[in-house]
């Protein structure tokens, strides 16, 4: 059994075709089976689900794909999930997440997505890929010295320039005009998801400056949020240490194919008038031509387990509520990579 047979196991709770029962019967199973010599040199399995925390391993893999936070009423219930996330067991006592100067910060950049307009950017995003750095981050702790603290700050100020800066993408007037030649709204789209990553990277600089924020943690956010940044409150020296911008990287691409930010998206634009059904649709047009690309780009052996698991999740789920774009947007790929992965779950 191989790690795409470990996924076959839990596919059917993503699906909500089992009960939460089945659910801890699997995880049951799992932990069993781990102590098999055949998993032994399965380097991915160990590191992933080999561990004491196996079924918490999983439920946060599971809640990504199925959760999502739009309406007002769900704001409590927001604040409540996300600080219990952030308490992170493997946290160390030093770790910077402890600290009153980092969690303002983490708070006042979660005030700014709390009211981003982008359907696809938002707290549910937030909430998502924290999920997922906090699967990575008990992978690789320990290996790269990692901060929970400084991997927390940059997952939620990644996107924080949708929300105060580029909202103007989001106007459905501004839609509508670009929308007539759909090729010019996929340009705006495309050029301020190349450029948002920067702005952000700048816009947490320059606030950190009145929140006495130490600066080696500054370059550190910075450097995992953009590659393309200069940190310098008075110098400008180049970003060396990328460790944090690998792992980001990786929960950004991760979530970009989750079923909950297609649905989370969905909702935002007909519940709360986020942008418009057309900059969805580009959206997510944009989205499956990149699917190959953006799996090259991963850098992590467990984040492109991981990305298939979600890849194959949302093709499966499309194919059940939205068969005909479905076939339409994955068609490229259905006799190439995605194929693949049909063929080994």
């Amino acid at each position: 059994m191989n790690f795409a047979d470990i996924l076959h196991l839990i596919k059917a709770y993503l699906y909500r075709q089992v009960g939460e029962k089945d659910f801890d019967k699997t995880g049951d199973y799992m932990e069993k089976v781990r102590e098999n010599k055949l998993y032994l040199n399965d380097t991915i399995y160990s590191r992933i689900l080999n561990t004491k925390t196996v079924k918490n391993n999983l439920s946060y893999l599971l809640e990504t794909t199925t959760e999502t936070y739009t309406r007002k009423s769900e704001l409590l219930k927001f604040d409540n999930e996300f600080n219990s996330l952030i308490n992170n067991p493997y946290a160390g006592k030093d770790d910077s997440i402890h600290t009153k100067e980092v969690k303002g910060m983490i708070m006042k950049g979660i005030g700014f997505m709390k009211v981003s307009s982008d359907p696809f950017h938002d707290m549910g995003h937030i909430m998502r890929c924290l999920r997922y750095a906090k699967v990575l981050f008990g992978v690789h702790k320990e290996e790269y010295k990692l901060d929970w603290g400084t991997l927390v700050l940059a997952v939620v100020w990644h996107d924080v320039s949708r929300s105060i800066i580029d909202t103007w993408l989001y106007d459905r007037r501004n839609i509508n005009m670009l929308g007539k030649i759909p090729f010019l709204l996929d340009f705006f789209i495309i050029k301020d998801g190349l450029r948002d990553s920067k702005k952000s990277a700048i816009l947490f600089r320059n606030m950190c400056v009145e929140n006495d924020i130490d600066e080696k943690i500054i370059a550190k956010v910075m450097g995992a949020i953009s590659e393309d940044v200069e940190y310098g409150l008075i110098h400008k020296d180049k970003i060396k240490d990328d460790i944090y911008f690998k792992l980001h990287s990786d929960i950004d691409f991760i979530d970009m194919y989750s079923i909950a930010r297609f649905e989370s998206g969905m909702r935002n634009v007909m519940e709360n008038n986020k942008a418009s059904v057309k900059f969805f649709q580009r959206s997510i047009l944009i989205a499956s031509l990149l699917v190959k690309i953006n799996r090259d780009a991963l850098n992590f052996e467990e984040s492109k387990h991981i990305y298939d698991f979600s890849v194959y999740n949302l093709y499966k789920f499309g194919q059940v509520f939205y068969p005909e774009d479905t076939k339409k947007l994955f068609k490229p790929y259905v006799e190439g990579y995605l194929s693949s992965v049909l063929r080994s779950v």
